[in-house]
């Protein structure tokens, strides 16, 4: 999906942060790597993101930037699509995939996996959601990453409309990056 039809989806964040934050189908990264060279880093990360969302039928685009900026990663751009999870009130993550971008142009590819639901206990609903993460390579240094980790996101919808929601969200990933 091109950087444009991110954008025009922040509305999904509101209903959808939650699960298109914790959710990133990337493609399975190649496994050809030969043995004897091991230039791999273990990197424990905690980064936070903040941006807008679109959310339309079962759909959630959203598209971010760091509050940390010098941890290493710019921008979050993400895609999830749902399904009824456990309550009414609840949105399961079907397909997920999630591109975190470093200042050095490099992607590192998540897919996620958990549930997101609306939580009424502040008086306006916000979307409240954890999973888990799972590292599925990237570009450049992160060509060969691995790992996994965690993610929660907090979503509030500015404008709900019958097609969906857009609005902001907050989303935290905690993750153990091998590259």
């Amino acid at each position: 999906m091109s950087k444009a039809a991110k954008r025009s989806c922040s509305l999904v964040a509101a209903l959808a942060i939650g699960a298109a934050l914790i959710a990133s189908p990337a493609e399975a990264k190649n496994q050809g790597h030969h043995g004897h060279h091991h230039n791999h880093h273990h990197h424990q990360k905690t980064i936070t993101f903040e941006g807008d969302f679109l959310f339309v039928g079962a759909h959630l685009s959203f598209q971010g930037s760091s509050i940390a900026p010098r941890r290493g990663f710019d921008t979050v751009d993400g895609d999830t699509d749902f399904m009824p999870g456990s309550s009414p009130v609840c949105f399961a993550i079907v397909a997920d995939f999630v591109v975190l971008t470093a200042f050095d142009g490099a992607e590192l590819y998540i897919e996620n996996s958990g549930e997101d639901c609306l939580d009424f206990s502040t008086g306006a609903p916000v979307f409240v959601g954890t999973g888990t993460s799972q590292i599925l390579g990237g570009t450049g240094r992160f060509h060969d990453a691995d790992g996994d980790g965690t993610y929660s996101v907090a979503a509030a919808a500015a404008t709900l409309t019958p097609e969906g929601a857009e609005g902001t969200f907050t989303l935290t990933f905690n993750l153990d990056i091998d590259d």
